[in-house]
């Protein structure tokens, strides 16, 4: 009688053993890989939003006529070319409304809930610079603004644009 040549049942047992190893080896190294992924894309999504709001915010001023804080929480940029934008500071988020009525949200974590600002003139709601106190990832960030306003407007302290709008 010829023999075939076979594996036994213990080295068939063996193989799958070894292969229920690898296999678990290879779940848990690609769900460490995707779990890394999900949390950098999530860190990525908050520093795009940090970015946005600052590159607007700093685009509006410079392009806006006038900034006027309305209240604590309240800023109003008004430009006669490209109408007026409003942005609101809740609790943790931004809220920018052009004067269409679009409006953007950011979603940021705010190290102190009101916005800091130097006036232009003394006892007026006409805004020179902002200062928002931000954090990310436990660390504090500040982003500052300032609104360069042009010479005549300075020295001959005419602020016409809407003057009834400030009170």
């Amino acid at each position: 009688m010829k023999r075939i040549r076979a594996f036994t049942l213990i080295e068939l047992m063996v193989v799958m053993v070894m292969s229920a190893i690898v296999f678990t080896i290879a779940y848990y190294a690609y769900r460490t890989v995707s779990s890394f992924q999900v949390n950098q894309t999530a860190i990525s999504m908050k520093i795009e939003q940090y970015r946005s709001l600052n590159r607007l915010m700093e685009n509006d001023l410079m392009d806006c006529d006038i900034a006027i804080q309305q209240s604590e929480r309240e800023l109003k940029l008004m430009s006669k070319k490209r109408g007026d934008l409003s942005y609101l500071f809740g609790d943790n988020i931004v809220t920018r409304t052009t004067s269409d009525n679009l409006t953007d949200s950011f979603y940021v974590h705010f190290a102190q809930p009101n916005i800091a600002s130097k006036y232009l003139i003394p006892d007026d709601k006409i805004v020179s610079e902002i200062e928002l106190y931000l954090i990310f990832h436990d660390n504090p960030i500040t982003f500052h603004f300032q609104k360069l306003y042009a010479a005549e407007r300075l020295i001959n302290k005419k602020i016409e644009y809407r003057r009834n709008d400030l009170h």
